[in-house]
């Protein structure tokens, strides 16, 4: 009984049904059977054949109880086994019962042939006797077929264990592919985040390289500024010098104005001397650009307008006005001013040849005048003397002033440099660390595609495995 029971509680509904079909006609057969069992043969072989037949339609346990309760389990109708619905894995399972309700129909035409058999045993023992043989051996053929049939029912049963076990193992692996899809689908936000950092990043890199042009610009402007601020320099040193110069010219003028009615004779020579000189000063400007960058050459002419005023301290002529002290003379004006002597002493040596050749100038008169005219050279060489060495004196202030002026122009503006230079350092060291770190982030983003992409490939592939198995 526990063990039919079990196996009965096992089957679908259907199955179930079938089987309380089955129990039905065989207990109304088994009830015919008994009617019949008085023709020819003993009450006591009915009841045998009667229990052997039960014995092999139920096995040795089954008892009128137990069909009861089979069949009171079935009146109630309903699913009573867990293994309804399994889908294509009953197949196996469905032909086993099939194969066992054909040998029970087998058994049950078995049955009719015994009980007509019974019902004809009138007609003789012997045939009786044959026809039990046949039958039993029949029966015992049906036993063996329906003992291979249990057991492959219940490898049935163990295959279809066995499906629930992987069915459950893969509801377990789609809920861990779930788990990782949702995981991944985090990982996923969160590479879009640093995406949208990066693209944030980018455009910071993009503002600061639109400052560093402007940085570059301004830097260009402040040079300018600083070579405007440098002629701006020198203009104002030549007009200082010039200021200066105002009274010297003034008092020149008044001397000679003095000497005007005296030396009317020189008059026309100073004026000839005058145009050559406007000349040579029309001449000599174009060249100052080039003077003050020669220095070197600036002290070779001196040393040489030095020889040349030795060699001609026995010259007569008279002193060539207009070349007064002139204090705090720029580089420019003490280049000028050894071109005017060099021009003069070319003038003085002139007029020394042309007195010399004068034959009226052979006289006392003209030896006087003569020696006064080398005293008067004399002396205006020393006051030549004394003007150079003072123009190389004001020189000498004029570059510690400028000196003193641009190194205080460097410093202020070297501050300034240093701090931009310093602010360009640091935006320069804050572009290149950004970059590092977009670039970083890039390789990580590319490296986080291809690993959701792998991911997402691996779990297509298992899902459709898992569909490809289902089927």
């Amino acid at each position: 009984k526990g063990v039919f029971v079990q196996r009965i509680m096992t089957l679908s509904h259907a199955s179930q049904m079938e089987m309380k079909n089955i129990v039905i006609s065989c207990e109304s057969r088994l009830e015919d059977f008994a009617g019949e069992q008085d023709v020819g043969t003993d009450f006591s072989d009915d009841e045998e054949d009667s229990d052997n037949e039960k014995e092999l339609v139920f096995g040795s346990n089954f008892d009128s109880s137990s069909m009861d309760e089979l069949m009171i389990d079935t009146d109630a109708g309903g699913m009573l086994f867990p293994g309804s619905g399994m889908g294509d894995n009953n197949e196996e399972f469905l032909e086993a019962i099939k194969e066992r309700d054909e040998l029970k129909k087998s058994l049950a035409d078995a049955r009719r042939d015994l009980a007509g058999l019974k019902n004809d045993q009138v007609y003789g023992a012997e045939e009786l006797e044959g026809t039990n043989k046949k039958l039993r051996t029949l029966a015992s053929d049906l036993q063996e077929r329906l003992s291979k049939s249990q057991s492959e029912l219940s490898a049935v049963e163990e295959n279809l264990t066995k499906t629930k076990r992987q069915l459950e193992d893969a509801s377990a692996a789609a809920d861990e592919m779930r788990e990782k899809n949702d995981g991944l689908a985090d990982e996923l936000d969160v590479a879009n985040s640093k995406a949208l950092q990066l693209r944030k990043s980018e455009a910071l890199i993009q503002t600061y390289r639109k400052k560093l042009q402007s940085v570059g610009v301004i830097n260009q402007q402040m040079s300018e500024l600083e070579d405007q601020s440098a002629t701006y320099l020198r203009q104002i040193l030549d007009l200082e010098v010039e200021n200066k110069q105002i009274p010297t010219l003034q008092k020149r003028i008044d001397s000679l104005q003095k000497d005007k009615a005296k030396i009317e004779k020189q008059a026309r020579e100073s004026e000839e001397n005058l145009k050559e000189k406007i000349a040579d000063v029309a001449r000599l400007k174009s060249k100052v650009g080039a003077a003050e960058s020669a220095k070197k050459i600036y002290l070779d002419e001196i040393e040489d307008l030095k020889a040349q005023q030795e060699d001609n301290d026995l010259e007569n002529d008279p002193m060539i006005p207009g070349l007064g002290l002139t204090p705090a003379k720029s580089l420019r004006e003490a280049k000028e001013k050894v071109i005017r002597l060099e021009h003069e002493n070319a003038n003085l040596k002139k007029q020394v040849a042309e007195a010399l050749s004068n034959p009226v100038l052979s006289s006392d008169s003209g030896t006087s005048r003569g020696n006064g005219n080398v005293t008067k050279l004399k002396e205006e060489l020393k006051r030549k003397d004394a003007q150079i060495a003072k123009v190389s004196s004001d020189k000498e202030k004029l570059e510690a002033y400028t000196k003193k002026t641009l190194s205080k122009f460097q410093e202020k503006y070297l501050v300034a440099l240093q701090e931009c230079k310093a602010k360009l350092k640091e935006k320069h060291d804050k572009i290149e660390q950004l970059e590092m770190r977009s670039a970083s982030e890039k390789t990580a983003q590319k490296r986080e595609e291809r690993l959701l992409s792998s991911t997402i490939y691996e779990l297509g592939l298992a899902i459709m495995q898992n569909r490809l198995t289902k089927r």
